[in-house]
């Protein structure tokens, strides 16, 4: 005979896997699974591509070796002032900019001012270097020409509550909706009365046991105990899928940026300078050594404008050089492409393949619910990546070099890669299984 190993594992669709459930019952989101894997594996390559395209034009556009940092304008007004005997008048520096790496303020693009019309130019350059400074003053989408500061959460993405909350809005609007289901039939078994649908009358004494089977079934208790495990069911196990993200969020926190640090200071950093850092988290000076190594031999012209608190740390920390000159990976980059993406895409595509808005015997209204939630998703899956590709596009164009991009993004491979192949494949049955994803179980033959 045949023996099913018993699981008490929610699949995405609520039904049980227990060993009393049907196979056919089981097998049914496996195959929706397989059905869906091409579409989910074209969806990633998608992703990936158009994520690296952004990588390599932003890349292209930095030239290399520019990184910028945010100056106080008012400070920057008065050195231009010196430096080429020019008064500025009428609008005044409202953001200002130096990039770290040029040797004086005369170098080309060593500064930018933005003022109420764009950015300040000094002396003549080709129309590509001012409208690169324009697009650093005003960022606009591009083909759209809508400043990105106008768009929701654009300014907030590596701001907490919006860091961590941004990533979740599919899972959120999914346990939002079951909850609601959850209400909507504890009021239903509160107001209705049980309603026992009478037999028919049948001669043979085992047709009528059948017939009060199906009227058992079909009665409005039994109808909402069942739909009642299955919402409690779908519930705990996107409950425990939520619990999986929280994770993923504290290991890009704790092990990719500060953990990241501490291996860039106490390791590579010694590696190639042959001398130990004191403190792993930064807390301490660094040697001599690692100072002429790390930093250019220019002088730091824009120390004088630098914000308060880069000053305080440029004197008090590790910076006593020049600030922003030292190697230093992308952090934004390590948050934009493990962070917001993984998440946000993988969730949303478990709920385009396992919807928990109606699909099946729909009435009008219930045809209403599903066309919102399935534009809703689509609508809120585009905005997500407009945004973050384009402060993705930002940071790797002005804010950071090429080889701090790169190292941020391999970075990233460590949560993207895993969470793309458990999403894909059937392997890691132990975690599809936590976090209610179909596996493959197996069914063994047991002679007697």
């Amino acid at each position: 005979m045949r023996r099913r190993h018993s699981s008490d594992t929610m699949n995405l669709s609520g039904r049980s896997t227990d060993s009393d459930v049907e196979p056919l019952v089981e097998n049914k989101d496996l195959k929706r699974f397989y059905q869906c894997r091409q579409t989910i594996m074209l969806v990633y390559v998608l992703h990936w591509s158009l994520t690296l395209l952004i990588l390599v034009l932003g890349m292209m556009q930095n030239g290399g070796d520019r990184k910028y940092i945010p100056v106080d304008a008012i400070g920057l007004e008065s050195l231009i002032s010196n430096e080429f005997h020019e008064v500025i008048y009428g609008s005044s520096c409202l953001k200002a900019y130096v990039d770290v790496h040029t040797s004086s303020i005369k170098d080309q693009l060593a500064m930018v001012c933005c003022t109420e019309k764009g950015a300040m130019t000094i002396s003549a350059m080709p129309k590509a270097l001012e409208q690169y400074q324009s697009d650093l003053c005003n960022p606009r989408l591009p083909y759209f020409n809508t400043r990105t500061q106008q768009l929701p959460f654009q300014k907030r993405l590596s701001r907490f509550p919006e860091a961590w909350i941004l990533p979740m809005l599919p899972i959120l609007v999914r346990i939002i909706f079951q909850l609601i289901s959850s209400l909507w039939i504890l009021i239903r078994r509160l107001v209705k009365k049980p309603t026992v649908v009478k037999s028919p009358s049948l001669n043979s004494k085992s047709s009528s046991s059948f017939a009060e089977k199906i009227a058992l079934a079909t009665s409005t208790e039994s109808w909402d105990t069942t739909s009642k495990v299955l919402v409690s069911n779908q519930l705990r196990s996107t409950l425990k899928r939520l619990s999986f993200y929280f994770i993923i969020l504290n290991l890009r926190g704790w092990v990719l940026y500060i953990g990241a640090n501490a291996i860039e200071d106490y390791c590579i950093v010694p590696w190639f300078t042959g001398n130990e850092v004191i403190s792993p988290l930064r807390t301490n000076s660094i040697s001599d050594v690692e100072h002429k190594i790390n930093s250019s031999n220019n002088e730091c012209w824009y120390k004088a404008v630098l914000k308060a608190h880069h000053r305080n740390e440029m004197e008090t920390d590790y910076y006593s050089d020049c600030y922003g000159r030292l190697f230093d990976f992308s952090d934004h980059i390590v948050l934009f492409l493990a962070n917001h993406l993984p998440i946000f895409v993988m969730e949303t595509v478990i709920c385009f393949m396992f919807p928990f808005w109606p699909i099946q015997n729909q009435s009008s209204l219930k045809w209403c619910i599903s066309g919102t939630f399935v534009i809703l998703h689509l609508v809120l899956f585009l905005y997500m990546h407009v945004i973050v590709l384009h402060a993705t596009y930002q940071t790797t164009a002005y804010f950071h070099t090429n080889a701090e991009i790169i190292v941020g993004y391999l970075l990233s491979l460590f949560i993207q890669v895993p969470v793309m192949y458990l999403l894909c494949s059937t392997k890691w049955k132990v975690l599809r299984q936590f976090i209610g994803l179909p596996v493959e179980q197996v069914t063994p033959v047991k002679s007697v």
